[in-house]
């Protein structure tokens, strides 16, 4: 199957500090952003028993979470960091995030940023930061997301800042293209200066 689609890779990241001071960046690797709608919630519907195929992509999902969640606590370890601690309720507003951007509720981004850091900061001020990735072609995404992230210097601070948890969340859309989102949670101290740059590269 080589070479009969094109790799495609997005990735942005977002930066809250207590000031609520943000930085965000954008690096662009092949195909453009999506333009979509901004999120609404749908009414519940009965759940359908769940086929093998569903089942399978929820396993897939799971995998690759964790995969990304290694790597870049792997790379933490490598520059003497401390690992980040995975947290079910962050990864809970990691996937519900994803969604959103795989069912083109959103664009890919970072809307309801704002709202996710203050969910996760009711018990007291918190430095929030998060990455999102939009993949799909790469036979290893885990690596060319965090590698991609790597490349990129607000990426790379999120994911060596100062802070304590973490949530990833994918979610993957008809077409099977992966959507992720990692976001970061320390103490108040995780406060740093915010500036805003953009970032555009070809693949």
């Amino acid at each position: 199957m080589a070479g009969s689609y094109e790799h495609s890779l997005v990735l942005t990241s977002r930066l809250l500090v207590p000031s609520v001071a943000m930085r965000s960046a954008v690096l662009l690797l092949g195909s453009v952003l999506l333009a979509t709608s901004c999120v609404t919630k749908a009414p519940p519907a009965p759940a359908p028993a769940p086929t093998a195929q569903a089942e399978e992509r929820t396993n897939a999902d799971a995998t690759l979470e964790l995969a990304i969640y290694d790597q870049v606590n792997a790379h933490r370890k490598s520059n003497g960091l401390p690992p980040l601690t995975l947290d079910p309720r962050i990864n809970r507003l990691a996937r519900l995030h994803s969604a959103a951007m795989a069912a083109g509720k959103v664009k890919v981004g970072h809307d309801g940023f704002r709202e996710r850091a203050k969910l996760l900061s009711q018990d007291g001020p918190k430095g929030v930061a998060e990455n999102v990735a939009y993949d799909f072609g790469h036979t290893d995404p885990a690596t060319s997301i965090v590698q991609g992230w790597l490349k990129s210097a607000n990426h790379r601070e999120n994911i060596e800042g100062p802070y304590e948890r973490t949530g990833v969340g994918v979610a993957r859309n008809v077409t099977g293209a992966i959507y992720v989102t990692q976001i970061f949670v320390g103490a108040s101290h995780a406060t740093r200066n915010a500036g805003s740059s953009l970032a555009r590269a070809g693949h």
